[in-house]
């Protein structure tokens, strides 16, 4: 994207032992170089120098030990050693929201095929809940989820216009074509990026779109109510979450381009319960169930 540079990170741990892993950055002095390294204590070797001069930022770790895998361990974005840099030009929170809108706003413009087929699936009279739950449903079952991140498509949908006629896209192409398709019912549905479960822990110090992995959508109907889903997950019913996605930090960008920190919905091991209760008569010679 233009203006945006550092797009990058880097990770100085990996499967094998590591004898030297490096990574140098060369520009020019005043510009503002935000970075973070975490699961490392690693200060970058640089010099002074005047302004106008390019300038060279090194970071480098000697005898890194493997990572070795284990069952049930964090995630490796929590454990290994890493370095993540904001794009230039991404100061604040909202500069990001700001960016992702200017990449989606296009995107979800109705056609009137998509028109036709949400007055199909929402016939006059039918309550919004019911009407965002037929349109998630649509989006969920008859999209193909189909990844092909180049370029800016790993962070910019395509069209909803093509994801309904070809019937397969990624996560944000889906939620692109709900969000159109709930528009045209009348239902306000916002993208939301996520560090989902595997991703690790959302740490929010340096400004950056890297920290996220998927996308999923918020409803807000009339009465202030907010429905979450994520018309990824197939076997996921509405109104629910994967699991891998409940109880995380998110931010949700709203169709006037303003982001939105929340949190999704948690789930307790209470809500997974069976409770089964025995009644039992004790006698002198067997026990009777009652």
């Amino acid at each position: 994207v233009q203006g945006y540079t550092y797009w990058d990170s880097w990770s100085f741990q990996s499967l094998v032992p590591t004898r030297l892993s490096r990574y140098e950055v060369t520009a020019p002095s005043e510009w503002p170089l935000k970075w973070q390294c975490s699961n490392i204590d690693l200060a970058p070797k640089t010099t002074a120098v005047p302004a106008g001069v390019k300038q060279t930022w090194l970071w480098q770790a000697a005898d890194v030990p493997p990572l070795l895998p284990e069952p049930g361990m964090p995630a490796w974005r929590d454990v290994q050693p890493s370095l993540l840099f904001a794009p230039l030009g991404m100061k604040t929170w909202p500069d990001l929201a700001r960016w992702f809108f200017s990449l989606y706003k296009d995107r979800v413009q109705p056609t009137a095929e998509i028109r036709r087929r949400v007055e199909q699936l929402c016939p006059s009279g039918l309550p919004p809940l019911q009407r965002l739950r037929r349109l998630y449903h649509f989006v969920r079952d008859e999209v193909r989820y189909v990844a092909v991140s180049i370029g800016i498509g790993g962070y910019q949908p395509h069209p909803a216009a093509e994801v309904f006629l070809n019937r397969y896209g990624d996560c944000k192409d889906k939620v692109a074509l709900l969000q159109t398709m709930a528009a045209c019912a009348g239902i306000e549905v916002s993208p939301v990026l996520i560090s989902t479960w595997q991703n690790g822990v959302l740490d929010t110090t340096v400004v950056s779109h890297t920290h996220f992995n998927h996308v999923i959508a918020r409803a807000r109907l009339a009465d202030s109510s907010m429905i979450w889903m994520d018309p990824t997950s197939r076997f996921t019913p509405f109104a629910e979450l994967p699991w891998f996605d409940r109880d995380r930090l998110v931010y949700a960008v709203a169709a006037d381009g303003n982001g939105e920190w929340q949190r999704t919905p948690g789930q307790s091991a209470a809500d997974h319960q069976w409770r089964r209760c025995w009644h039992m008569n004790l006698g002198s010679e067997n026990i009777l169930a009652t």
